[in-house]
């Protein structure tokens, strides 16, 4: 939860959009527009073949350049975001179910793909 002030602020320093997403959302705000879900598929697409993913830089039109960066799951994340039960506690689901009862970002393994950096910076 520490990380959005710490996103926002960095955001209004650089004159940027910076967030995380998914293609399994734990909260339905961060879900990704239509040019991150098109990365979001590319990566899981390679992820699948065991293919290196790289970050990209887009440009989204003559304002905008987006860069992206996958995140993937690494041991801390399974806390929060792995198998209920097994690689996550039961008592940690049921507390993340309260605030987001739509919840889709859990099921996970470490090394899988979980989502993305979503970078867009205005251009001067």
């Amino acid at each position: 939860m520490t990380a959005l002030p710490l996103l926002d602020s960095l955001s209004k320093a650089n004159n940027a959009t910076i967030r995380r997403t998914s293609l399994k959302v734990r909260n339905t705000a961060n879900a990704p527009t239509p040019w991150e879900k098109e990365i979001l598929m590319q990566y899981e697409a390679q992820a699948q073949q065991n293919a290196a993913l790289q970050p990209i830089v887009k440009a989204l039109n003559d304002n905008e350049v987006a860069f992206a960066a996958p995140i993937t799951v690494l041991p801390l994340c399974m806390k929060c975001h792995g198998k209920p039960g097994e690689t996550m506690n039961t008592a940690d689901h049921e507390a993340i179910k309260k605030t987001y009862p739509a919840d889709q970002a859990i099921g996970y393994a470490e090394g899988d793909l979980r989502g993305m950096w979503s970078i867009v910076f205005e251009r001067e």
